[in-house]
C-alpha cells in the first residue's frame, strides 16, 4: 500500500554498529542454579522491598530484584531495555539460574555502569562493547500523496 500510494523505494543495508556483550567476568559467575519453583513460575521477575515480595516495576531505584529460573539470553534482553544499545549473551552459560541483583538508584551510577541501571558486577558478569552487524532500511525515496 506505501509502495503504491507513495511511491515508496526502500532497501535493506547492513552496517557495523555497537553493542555490548555480557561475558562472564575474571572470577567467574556468581549465580544460583534455579531451583524448580511452585510459586514462582521461571523466567519470573520479584522485588525485595522491607522483607515482603511484590510484583516488580523495571525501573523502581534503591531495590534488589530477585530473578527465578531466568537463562542468561533473557537477563541480555532485560539489560537492554535498560541501555541506549543493544546488550548480547557472549557469557556461554547454558542453564537457568535465580539471583538478585542490585537496581541502581540513579542516573549517575547507571552513566558509570554503561550506562545500564543494574549491577551485572556482582552476579560475576561483565560488560564489554563490541562491534556487531546491524541491518537498516533506508528509503531511496517517496512522493507526496495526489489528489483522488
Amino acid at each position: 500500500m506505501l509502495a503504491d500510494r507513495f511511491k515508496l523505494v526502500i532497501h535493506k543495508t547492513q552496517m557495523e554498529g555497537t553493542a555490548y556483550a555480557l561475558l562472564v567476568g575474571k572470577h567467574g559467575p556468581k549465580l544460583r542454579i534455579a531451583a524448580p519453583r511452585e510459586v514462582y513460575p521461571a523466567g519470573s521477575v520479584k522485588l525485595q522491598k522491607g522483607g515482603a515480595i511484590v510484583p516488580h516495576q523495571i525501573g523502581d531505584p534503591n531495590h534488589e530484584i530477585e530473578f527465578y529460573g531466568m537463562p542468561m539470553a533473557s537477563l541480555a534482553a532485560l539489560l537492554s531495555r535498560s541501555s541506549d544499545i543493544p546488550i548480547v549473551d557472549h557469557t556461554g552459560l547454558d542453564g537457568i539460574y535465580d539471583f538478585t541483583m542490585t537496581h541502581f538508584d540513579s542516573p549517575a551510577d547507571a552513566a558509570a555502569n554503561f550506562g545500564i541501571s543494574f549491577d551485572v558486577e556482582q552476579l560475576g558478569l561483565t560488560l564489554q562493547r563490541i562491534k556487531v552487524p546491524v541491518q537498516r532500511l533506508v528509503v531511496d525515496s517517496v512522493a507526496p500523496l495526489s489528489p483522488n
